[in-house]
């Protein structure tokens, strides 16, 4: 029988990642402009963005993304600031002993996260080279190989392991 103690070392980085979204939390609401909206369109804007985040971040859980898909649980507007977007999801093993600053992990999730709503449709119409737009100002990812006939992509010359994992919804 495995020891209730065996995944002990998951607990600093959940508390490393709570700490970090809330002072990226706070920082974002001190630093955007907020403009009025009514209570319908805000409560209605609220819960198709928490539906979204909920259905995406368990999409990505069974996809073996546990990292990303608690920080989308935690903070979706990080990801998911305007109605369409594309997360890039980090693997587990690249991002799990990452220690940065909360700007910094901001700036990281932000940089694997396109404004763009892209399937890996969209992306292999692309011609190679061609950039795709982030969250980060300035900052774009680079389509680095296309391989139609096996309907393979590399962004940035990282493999998409795991395409459209959620679009349109669905999971």
């Amino acid at each position: 029988m495995e020891s209730s103690c065996s995944h002990w070392w998951h607990a600093p980085i959940y508390i490393t990642v709570s700490i970090v979204l809330a002072i990226v939390a706070i920082t974002t609401t001190t630093h955007s402009n907020t403009k009025p909206q009514t209570p319908f369109s805000s409560n209605q804007d609220s819960l198709i963005t928490h539906q979204i985040s909920t259905n995406a971040s368990r999409s990505l859980r069974n996809s073996g993304f546990h990292f990303m898909s608690t920080l989308l649980q935690i903070s979706p507007k990080l990801f998911l600031p305007a109605s369409s977007s594309t997360i890039f999801a980090i693997q587990d093993t690249a991002i799990s002993n990452i220690s940065l600053p909360p700007l910094l992990m901001r700036d990281l999730l932000w940089y694997h996260t396109s404004s763009v709503k892209l399937s890996l449709d969209d992306l292999l119409k692309q011609p190679q080279g061609s950039c795709v737009p982030t969250l980060l100002n300035g900052k774009n990812l680079s389509i680095t190989k296309i391989v139609n006939q096996e309907r393979l992509v590399e962004i940035n010359g990282v493999l998409i392991s795991h395409p459209d994992i959620f679009s349109h919804g669905l999971y």
